[in-house]
Formats: structure tokens, C-alpha cells, sequence
């Protein structure tokens, strides 16, 4: 039985977390592949950057 994935969201906010996919398939009890592949259809990165609060608070000067 394949569980069920979350939505892009929460798969976004795993990789906001720093969470790697094998550690996000662990998380959702589920292969890395599958974790690889909903990345993927949803366009996220498994790489996404994180602006500090000073440099968002900079940048809307």
C-alpha cells in the first residue's frame, strides 16, 4: 500500500527545514524515490534557499 503523500506545502516546508529527502521519506514513511518524484511534480527544488530575516529586511529598503 502506497501512503499517501502531502501536499506541496507541507513537502515545501520539509525542504524550508533543511530536511533532506531521504530524512523527508522517513518522516512520511515512504521510499526516497517517491519523495524524489512528488518533489519533482510539484517543482520544488530539493535545494531551496533561505534569505535570513536581516536580508529580507534590507531588501525591502
Amino acid at each position: 500500500m502506497t501512503p499517501e503523500l502531502p501536499d506541496r506545502d507541507v513537502l515545501a516546508a520539509y525542504v524550508d527545514e533543511g530536511l533532506s529527502i531521504r530524512k523527508i521519506a522517513i518522516r512520511i514513511g515512504c521510499s526516497k524515490t517517491t519523495v524524489a518524484q512528488a518533489l519533482r511534480q510539484h517543482g520544488l527544488s530539493r535545494r531551496r534557499i533561505r534569505v535570513p530575516d536581516e536580508m529580507k529586511k534590507k531588501l525591502r529598503m
